[in-house]
């Protein structure tokens, strides 16, 4: 008798949890059809940056744009040697090497700075030349920056 009695146990065990998981897949939110959601709310929507212009030279995209004011203000700031010069923009997460350099005095007395450098970010590398220059206020200001 107790191995009969066992089986019961067991068999009315395995069919309450059979009943049980079958349930389980029905205890999913169903949306009730008389209920009106807004579609209109977006949640984690971000307005994009405009898009920066250099004086009407190459529109760029504000982290290349960023990039390019890193960049620039490293070339501003150094005595160039020839040997490359690493620069890193932890906003944008690109990095690169300032590969040269070339200092011009403008005729009407201005100061410029040439330069030839490389881009590392998440779309890609690509080389860049640029320049930047002391505008009237002793200020570095960047003047060009396009893909070269």
């Amino acid at each position: 008798m107790a191995v009969s009695s066992s089986r019961q146990v067991f068999s009315c065990a395995a069919v309450i949890f059979a009943i049980a998981a079958g349930l389980a897949g029905c205890a999913r939110a169903i949306p009730d059809p008389g209920l009106n959601v807004d579609q209109s709310l977006i949640t984690q929507s971000i307005t994009p940056a405009p898009k920066p212009k250099l004086d009407g030279l190459l529109e760029l995209d504000a982290d290349t744009y960023q990039d390019a004011e890193t960049i620039a203000n490293a070339v501003s700031s150094v005595q160039f040697n020839g040997k490359s010069i690493a620069w890193e923009n932890t906003s944008t997460g690109s990095g690169g090497e300032i590969t040269s350099v070339s200092e011009q005095r403008l005729a009407d007395g201005g100061l410029c700075r040439a330069f030839s450098a490389l881009r590392t970010s998440y779309d890609g590398i690509r080389n860049y030349s640029g320049a930047t220059c002391m505008n009237d206020r002793g200020t570095w200001t960047l003047t060009a920056f396009n893909p070269s």
